[in-house]
């Protein structure tokens, strides 16, 4: 168990559509939306959380290499794999935001923090060799429109798994704690609001073939999507218990 989670049996699991194969970021508006990103394209994809179907979506004008998604009230929030962030307000073009630091980063998970006023953003591969054998989480202030210097979490692999690469990352909306995925390590790390580690748990390869988004509800209902990997790309859904 992870929090009040049984990872292990998914209360729903939906096939979603081809056009989704490369699902890679998650979040939820309403009972009748999730919002979605995938690679290479500019669209944002409204999925409905029951069935799986897209039944809108509006393309932000720019195409590229888009690893996650998050919202706050008009406007949509878009991660580049490079840093970058785009900011698009009421589905029209986005603007974008530099990540400034030197080095091949690669980043795949965005989320809000909005008792902050911030964005979470997980870095998958840092940009220098050396501080690889570390987890890094920086911040994004949505006031000045730029990321914070230092990251705003270290947290050496050691403690967690010698090959998490964080692929998508979320924030419980009662406890509070930031939950961070890792595909490439089939693993589910769980930190309190300080960055300090309070669960670490190995998912099962069947049910998490590719898991690159996570996102909650208001009452804290837990979704988690799969790329299609091998098979076909998956909206799992997990109650609380």
């Amino acid at each position: 168990m992870v929090g009040p989670y049984d990872l292990g049996s998914p209360d729903s699991a939906i096939k979603l559509d081809s056009k989704l194969n490369e699902i890679s970021g998650l979040q939820w508006i309403s009972d009748s939306s999730i919002i979605c990103i995938q690679d290479e394209k500019a669209d944002v994809f409204y999925l409905n959380p029951e069935t799986g179907k897209v039944h809108s979506k509006f393309d932000f004008g720019h195409n590229a290499d888009f690893e996650g998604i998050t919202h706050q009230d008009k406007r949509i929030y878009v991660l580049k794999s490079n840093g970058d962030i785009y900011i698009s307000k009421n589905q029209n073009k986005a603007k974008s935001y530099d990540f400034k630091k030197d080095g091949p980063f690669d980043f795949e998970g965005l989320c809000m923090d909005s008792d902050n006023d911030r964005l979470l953003v997980a870095c998958k591969d840092h940009g220098k060799k050396k501080k690889r054998d570390h987890i890094f989480v920086y911040s994004f202030s949505l006031t000045e429109k730029k990321y914070d210097s230092s990251p705003l979490f270290k947290i050496s692999k050691e403690d967690v798994h010698p090959n998490f690469k964080p692929s998508a990352i979320a924030i419980h909306p009662q406890t509070k704690d930031i939950y961070i995925l890792s595909s490439f390590s089939k693993t589910i790390l769980v930190l309190t609001q300080d960055g300090i580690i309070k669960n670490n748990e190995q998912l099962n390869e069947y049910i998490f073939h590719q898991p690159e988004g996570i996102t909650f509800t208001s009452d804290g209902t837990m979704y988690i999507s799969n790329e299609k990997h091998d098979t076909y790309p998956t909206l799992l859904r997990f109650n609380p218990r």
